[in-house]
């Protein structure tokens, strides 16, 4: 995605797909085939590749809509002690690959919001 000789436009054209399938709640399914599967992790890398893709293409409000339900979504899932799981309502553990994958991609949502730049050093990331 940030590569030189990516293709923006491709990949864009790619997301568009999987936007299509964001649901009302701001969620994702796991893959086409398994649309009642709504992983914490997919909808935040979701999240961050429509940050970097509105900055690629210069389009900085092409994807704000479905930014603002991934983010809302992942607000949603997090408890009140901070965690979060990997599916909603899950009875097992917090799950830490979401919750790196979700607070990376609402730190980056929040920076589109607050008009600052991108893309962080992993000192502001951690």
């Amino acid at each position: 995605l940030l590569s030189p000789s990516a293709d923006t436009e491709q990949l864009a054209l790619w997301f568009d797909q999987i936007v299509a399938m964001q649901a009302t709640d701001g969620s994702l399914p796991e893959a086409p085939e398994s649309p009642a599967v709504r992983r914490s992790d997919i909808i935040a890398q979701a999240l961050r590749v429509a940050v970097f893709l509105q900055r690629e293409l210069g389009q900085p409000a092409r994807y704000s809509q479905a930014c603002a339900g991934f983010a809302a979504a992942l607000i949603d899932r997090v408890s009140a002690d901070g965690t979060l799981t990997f599916t909603p309502g899950a009875v097992a553990a917090p799950n830490i690959w979401c919750v790196m994958f979700a607070e990376q991609a609402l730190r980056l949502h929040g920076a589109v919001l607050q008009d600052n730049a991108l893309p962080f050093t992993a000192e502001d990331i951690v």
